[in-house]
């Protein structure tokens, strides 16, 4: 995710942006247009307006600022976007082929999370990339599907698909990780860490699917 820094009654935060126009879902670089900060009850609120260079809408974009705030040492994720809300991420033809549940929870928690609630969002994202690991798993080992349903998460993503482990324990690790009230392996990370897994480990699976189709076909054109 990209930062900036904005510059508000003589405080300078640094802030991440939205990837992209929550009014006609395209990712592209908006612009902040304005900026104000307001209090309600104990909580200082730095809103940002965002203005779309390819469809002119507005929206707003929440932070909650602590205090005392060092921007060298924070940068503020939005809590909340006002405007867009309940946008689901698409996916190809062929991830929701092979893992339908994974698509409905993904975008549960990417719902989750345009509304600021950023609590729950690191475990929903976990629990549907357990079911995308493992239907995956299962769609190249389809004799194998009632061990695989069985097995732990590490030993399925260690033993049964040729993805990147380091990736793909990093963000599962972080997943199961964030609930607990003392965390023993990540104390602070950042919500997009675990999105570009996700992200990452489907281009690669559309990417192994891409070579298997066109591996078929040859052989099929080859035979015929």
């Amino acid at each position: 995710m990209t930062s900036t820094i904005v510059r508000c009654k003589l405080e300078r935060y640094k802030v991440y942006k939205p990837e992209k126009c929550f009014c006609c879902k395209t990712e592209v670089e908006t612009h902040i247009v304005s900026h104000f900060i307001y209090r309600f009850f104990d909580i200082n609120y730095l809103v940002l307006a965002f203005k779309c260079p390819l469809c002119n809408g507005l929206f707003f974009t929440k932070y909650i600022i602590n205090k005392p705030y060092k921007s060298r040492r924070n940068t503020l994720m939005y809590s909340e976007i006002i405007g867009g809300h309940n946008i689901n991420k698409e996916f190809s033809k062929e991830i929701n082929n092979i893992s339908p549940q994974f698509v409905l929870m993904f975008n549960d928690a990417y719902k989750a999370h345009q509304s600021g609630c950023i609590d729950i969002v690191y475990t929903g994202y976990r629990r549907a990339f357990k079911f995308l690991i493992k239907d995956y798993a299962i769609y190249l080992n389809p004799a194998q599907e009632d061990t695989i349903k069985k097995m732990k998460l590490l030993d399925c993503i260690n033993d049964k698909i040729p993805l990147n482990k380091e990736i793909l324990n990093n963000a599962l690790l972080i997943g199961s990780d964030y609930p607990h009230v003392v965390r023993k392996h990540h104390k602070e990370v950042d919500i997009s860490v675990i999105e570009n897994a996700i992200m990452d480990t489907v281009h690669t699976i559309e990417r192994q699917l891409s070579v298997k189709r066109n591996i078929d076909n040859s052989l099929y054109i080859a035979n015929n």
